[in-house]
């Protein structure tokens, strides 16, 4: 194989991978963000508790959040 098939070869991998890695990363951001319009305490309601419970596991485990997302 050359270089460039090769390079090609792998760069189809990654966008495998960022197409099966995006719509993963949505549906955690949308379970873990703050379900509310308009805050009116400093307590945060998710949509899905168990889900921001482990987000803020790994991010107190000082992962960054991109890891802790689809971890």
């Amino acid at each position: 194989m050359s270089r460039s098939e090769l390079w090609a070869k792998e760069r189809a991998e990654k966008l495998r991978y960022a197409a099966l890695r995006n719509p993963f990363q949505n549906t955690v951001q949308i379970g873990i963000r703050d379900s509310r319009k308009k805050k009116t305490t400093d307590e945060i309601i998710t949509r899905n508790k168990r889900l921001r419970e482990f987000y803020d596991k790994k991010r107190a485990e000082g992962k960054p959040f991109r890891v802790a997302v689809i971890a």
